[in-house]
């Protein structure tokens, strides 16, 4: 073990399994020390962080067995004659750093039938970060998970014919004519062989509850789906939520957008997604919950 600049390394090593058991009991030393009686609430949003990390690097692992890696688990010390920070400073307690023995960028698809129009992506190298807890989370406050090195990217073909739809439908770019492009150039530009995001369109376009509904449903379906924009991640956030059967509910915090162009595309799909919970919430529930859950 080694201290440096306020951070004292616990542990390092190369199984990703031990990087994942060896972060979460960091965190729930840190947890206790930092909620002294009252960790459970605490403990259970910080049982859901430590396994979304655990799952991402296990399931990368198994997937992946070639491809070796490298971890160090890292924590924070508290410096001598220097005050605590305020109960709502979003201080990092405990860091996981991996690195991957490769130069490549690692994607992972989402099932299709999730309907979900995004995949996983991890940099060579992926930093979790456990922000100090909020002991206190009867007012809503969530436990964040700050995370460097993974995104979820559109589907590529979802991007692109987003920019088609744009480029060839100009100022008539709306949902009618989006979805009559679509239907005159998804089989020769996006065949469904090579095709993810042609799969994912079809697997709830061709669904015959669906069709009984109309054109205006699949309209507004396709609409949503060419607006998917990338969800660049800075960390997710863990709140209690008794409505859920798990009792934690999770939202994805963003880094900012770099260009207005990304922030319109941004806002324009939360208006879709809005309208999509507000008018469509119980027919998206049933054809997509995954997909509308994202959204969410």
């Amino acid at each position: 073990m080694s201290s440096t600049d306020g951070w004292q390394t616990k542990e390092s090593g190369h199984d990703l399994r031990d990087a994942a058991r060896f972060f979460r009991d960091e965190c729930n030393a840190a947890v206790r020390m930092v909620c002294v009686g009252s960790e459970s609430a605490s403990e259970l949003l910080l049982d859901a962080a430590c396994t979304l990390v655990e799952r991402l690097l296990v399931g990368t692992r198994e997937h992946l067995p070639a491809i070796g890696a490298q971890f160090e688990i890292k924590v924070s010390q508290l410096e001598a004659n220097k005050p605590p920070p305020p109960p709502n400073a979003e201080q990092e307690m405990v860091v996981l750093e991996v690195r991957f023995d490769t130069d490549k960028v690692l994607v992972g698809e989402i099932a299709t039938r999730s309907r979900v129009t995004l995949c996983v992506q991890l940099k060579k190298r992926v930093r979790f970060a456990l922000a100090r807890p909020c002991c206190d989370i009867s007012g809503g406050q969530p436990l964040v998970l700050f995370i460097d090195g993974f995104d979820l990217p559109t589907l590529p073909d979802c991007a692109r014919a987003r920019k088609l739809m744009r480029a060839e439908l100009g100022n008539n770019f709306s949902k009618p004519t989006a979805y009559e492009w679509w239907e005159q150039n998804k089989h020769r530009r996006f065949p469904l062989k090579h095709s993810k995001f042609h799969r994912l369109v079809e697997s709830i376009l061709e669904q015959k509850a669906v069709k009984l509904m109309g054109k205006s449903l699949a309209q507004d379906t396709l609409w949503g789906y060419a607006h998917t924009v990338d969800l660049k991640v800075q960390g997710f956030e863990f709140c209690i939520d008794r409505r859920l059967k798990a009792g934690v509910a999770v939202s994805l915090r963003q880094r900012p957008a770099l260009t207005q162009m990304e922030q319109h595309d941004r806002r324009a799909v939360e208006a879709i997604t809005q309208k999509f919970l507000v008018q469509q919430r119980a027919k998206a529930e049933k054809f997509s919950p995954s997909g509308i859950n994202v959204g969410q």
